[in-house]
């Protein structure tokens, strides 16, 4: 009997041992691959946010992409951390490769010292059908937005009396003031100084306020743009400069005497920046140049692939 007792307490020792073995198993397991999936989203994030910066400077600027992609990511990851941008041949889709070598802290019981963690994370730039910042007045999408040649903004656009003789119309434009939020006067030169904060979306309603008109306030408005932005090359210009102002589109031109209030849906946006205002005297021979903006991305928003949104205005989509 003695035998038999001693022989369970050495089997029951030898389970034991492999019992301990197990669990320390399991824990490593357990505490590594925690560790694991912490430091895949810690690189997840990485990845997103890199990607995302990168494209804010697509379709234009490929090159500065892939640069501030590159480094954003080595400010907010770990050294030792491997990055690859690569950029779509038409520069509208960025992808940002991230991988990380983990060391482990229990598995090397197991001979396994370390794990590669990798993420992606790929942006898209596509047509605007969603901009903040937009000023309270529209254009007819049926505007000739050549961004090629400089454009004059006039009170009564085509028809200005105070049109020279050599002015080309086709690169004429007026405009029509819309009401935003029910804007008091005071508002809306506020908007047109600064662009209203919220977004507005493609099929959103716009209420007839009034036509153009080159009051001295309006104008004023136009030129304190001019006067607050110190960079004077369009070719980098940016949303969120002054001189960009953001402009909804409707579908057409409506009459100088149309009630107020009337309703005009968007269909599309469109950067113009403004050169140069001249105040002359207000009502009557103020006018302002500038050009129509080829791919300014307006960054994180609503977007289409429908081409008849295609205005020039460019959002940024994380794709999953």
């Amino acid at each position: 009997m003695l035998k038999i007792l001693k022989q369970e307490k050495g089997v029951f020792l030898v389970i034991a041992a492999l019992s301990v073995v197990s669990m320390l198993g399991f824990a490593a397991m357990a505490i590594d691959i925690g560790n694991l999936y912490l430091n895949k989203t810690e690189l997840s994030t990485v990845a997103d946010s890199a990607v995302l910066a990168g494209a804010q400077e697509l379709p234009k600027n490929p090159t500065a992409a892939s640069t501030v992609a590159k480094d954003l990511a080595s400010k907010n990851g770990m050294a030792g951390d491997t990055v690859n941008v690569s950029i779509a041949a038409d520069n509208k889709t960025i992808q940002v490769s991230a991988s990380r070598k983990v060391t482990l802290f229990f598995a090397p019981v197991l001979n396994l010292a370390e794990s590669t963690v990798n993420a992606t994370a790929t942006a898209k730039i596509s047509n605007a059908a969603s901009v903040p910042w937009i000023v309270p007045f529209v254009l007819p999408k049926t505007q000739n937005f050549d961004h090629t040649r400089v454009f004059t903004m006039r009170m009564y656009g085509k028809d200005n009396p105070y049109m020279k003789a050599t002015d080309d119309p086709a690169l004429q434009m007026d405009y029509m003031n819309v009401g935003i939020e029910n804007t008091n006067f005071d508002a809306y030169i506020n908007y047109l100084k600064n662009g209203y904060q919220k977004k507005f979306t493609v099929g959103h309603d716009m209420q007839y306020l009034a036509p153009s008109s080159g009051g001295k306030a309006s104008v004023d408005a136009f030129y304190d743009r001019t006067q607050r932005d110190t960079n004077t090359d369009y070719t980098k210009a940016k949303v969120g400069d002054p001189r960009v102002m953001l402009i909804p589109l409707v579908e057409t031109m409506l009459p100088r005497n149309t009630n107020e209030g009337t309703k005009m849906k968007i269909v599309g946006f469109v950067g113009f920046y403004l050169e140069y205002v001249y105040k002359g005297s207000y009502g009557t021979s103020f006018y302002a140049k500038g050009r129509f903006l080829k791919d300014i991305n307006v960054g994180s928003g609503d977007s289409t692939t429908n081409p008849a949104y295609d205005f020039g205005v460019r959002t940024i989509q994380l794709v999953q």
